[in-house]
């Protein structure tokens, strides 16, 4: 991947929509894709003058990225979904009829050269969400340097490269903003986690959360994370064994609620801490009750 140079994607199914593409109002009072089809009905009233600019979401195209794509457009948000995987997010894109930029989180000028595409065609980055995650199950004796780096570089280094490059570009156009991180009841000490180092990266990540909500907030940027417990996703089935699905199986059984959550739940928290003008700082679990603060 050229990591100089980044461009926005747009599936061919809706015609390449441009910054200047018409919009029809709806009832409702949300601009919507002029599609010719019906609106959605919205569960949140969102100012598209207070709101203008993209929100983007690394780590899109994934199953929790997904839905808070799906959620944020049904909040008539301009999405921008951001992945690794290219054909992965034209396809979400296309179905949701928005934007897509590919991006190595990993890597700082890959990341610099999507925001700023994303800048340039959207004017700007009201909001972000870093959604992007990975981890493997393993035995903590097996967890090798190549599994520390590789999960620490994307979990915690890529959100580090996310919050710089779009936070140095709110402060500048000093209209504040919005950053949540997608962390984990894992990052929390929670005693049935399977691995250290995923942990590990996403206690990183909560910590950053607490640093950057002090350190943004006179540019009334705001910096906030959510914390899935076990979630009905690939990642949760990331090892389709005998002893893992055991495994997966007994942490039902802790959950207060009797389930785990869906990734439709997350969204719906990472909706919130977006739109929550007053609150900064804070990580909300949303576990079904395993873990409480």
């Amino acid at each position: 991947m050229n990591t100089s140079r980044s461009s926005i994607g747009r599936h061919p199914m809706w015609g390449g929509r441009s910054k200047s593409a018409q919009h029809r109002a709806a009832p409702c009072g949300h601009r919507c894709p002029d599609d010719g089809g019906g609106h959605r009905l919205q569960e949140f009233k969102v100012s598209t003058t207070r709101h203008e600019g993209a929100y983007l979401v690394t780590g899109g195209a994934g199953a929790i990225g997904t839905a808070i794509c799906e959620r944020l457009v049904d909040m008539g948000l301009s999405v921008v979904v951001a992945d690794a995987n290219e054909q992965a997010a034209e396809d979400v894109a296309g179905r949701l009829k928005c934007d897509y930029v590919t991006v190595d989180l990993r890597d700082r000028a890959s990341v610099d050269a999507a925001v700023e595409t994303v800048v340039q065609e959207h004017s700007a980055i009201r909001g972000v969400v870093n959604c992007a995650g990975v981890t493997r199950l393993m035995d903590f004796f097996e967890i090798s340097t190549e599994d520390w780096n590789w999960m620490m570089d994307i979990n915690a280094l890529g959100t580090m490269h996310v919050m710089q490059a779009v936070g140095s570009r709110m402060r500048d156009a000093g209209a504040g903003g919005s950053i949540v991180n997608v962390a984990s009841i894992a990052g929390k000490g929670y005693r049935q986690t399977s691995n250290a180092a995923y942990a590990a990266t996403k206690g990183a990540v909560l910590a950053l959360t607490k640093v950057a909500a002090i350190q943004l907030a006179p540019f009334d940027i705001r910096v906030n994370a959510v914390c899935p417990g076990p979630t009905n996703s690939p990642l949760l089935n990331v090892h389709n064994t005998p002893e893992a699905q055991g495994r997966i199986a007994e942490m039902v059984e802790h959950v207060p609620l009797r389930r785990f959550s869906e990734p439709s739940d997350i969204a719906a928290a990472v909706a919130y801490l977006l739109m929550a003008n007053a609150v900064t700082g804070q990580s909300m679990n949303v576990d079904g009750g395993l873990v409480f603060d």
